[in-house]
């Protein structure tokens, strides 16, 4: 890891990193988290940033700073994390109606902030979610054609494709820094799903547990499936063995392919260095 004063950076590159080859970005925005993924013309990972930072204002130093950003690409695609978001049949979606779904479920301030959405899962489902209009100015100065939509749209699609065929009851719980997404299904149809601040055992049980008694489902025939690194919410396997009959920890399947000596980023366990929308 290298330090400044402003944040740290971790960085997984290819063997011969050659900025020219970058043709888009990915870039996944997390409350104090944001990773850059580089791709070439074929979406292949030429290597990727990882930083932390702790205020807006270091943020924007971090994209008026970064390589891949400052690189002379203009594509990118943005994945935002945070609690404001909403789920919309397509059938009943009426884009022109986007602020008012998410104001019906969240606290919205339209002045500040930009509404989104994107289909998922044979665009079945629309994922409404929001950030806010400073940062994606910023955002936008350096990479003018930039797409934007809500983490969980990734983590909802993955989850809907896994559960397919699954049991009568289905628990899922999709890990990133801080948060877990759950998803839960019956005989694979989504139920629930939503996004949750968790920083230890107890926290995670608590959410988990809630979400089994809501639905009514059975906690002995409950199947717990998790991915990603539990570690990032300060829990462990042992630790949450002894409230569920059933936990399978899953690895998703590689939809990503990378340069040589880039593919280290799959040990953060972080869903997008394994797949892609």
């Amino acid at each position: 890891m290298n330090s400044s004063e402003e944040y740290i950076v971790t960085k997984f590159k290819g063997d011969k990193l050659e900025l020219e080859k970058v043709s888009s970005l990915s870039l996944f925005l997390y409350p104090k988290l944001l990773v850059i993924q580089a791709l070439d013309d074929e979406n292949r990972v030429l290597g990727i940033n990882l930083y932390t930072y702790q205020t807006e204002t270091e943020l924007e130093g971090i994209v008026q700073s970064d390589e891949f950003i400052q690189s002379q690409n203009t594509l990118g695609r943005l994945y935002v994390h945070q609690e404001r978001f909403c789920l919309v049949p397509t059938a009943l979606f009426d884009p022109t109606q986007k602020n008012t779904y998410l104001k019906f479920s969240q606290n919205l301030d339209v002045a500040s902030c930009e509404v989104f959405y994107q289909g998922v899962h044979q665009n079945s489902i629309q994922v409404l979610g929001s950030a806010p209009k400073d940062v994606l100015g910023f955002l936008d100065n350096s990479i003018p054609e930039l797409e934007v939509q809500h983490g969980a749209a990734m983590h909802l699609d993955f989850l809907m494709d896994q559960a397919e065929g699954g049991t009568q009851q289905d628990l899922y719980a999709s890990i990133i820094p801080d948060n877990v997404y759950f998803g839960a299904f019956r005989s694979g149809g989504l139920e629930l799903f939503n996004l949750f601040r968790v920083g230890n055992e107890k926290e995670f049980l608590k959410y988990a547990l809630a979400t089994i008694q809501q639905l009514g489902f059975n906690r002995s025939s409950t199947k717990l499936t998790v991915l990603g690194d539990l570690s990032y919410i300060g829990c462990s396997r042992e630790g949450l063995e002894p409230y569920f009959q059933e936990i399978a920890v899953k690895t998703p399947e590689e939809k990503v392919l990378y340069y040589p000596g880039a593919e280290s980023f799959k040990n953060t366990g972080l869903l997008e260095a394994s797949w892609s929308l």
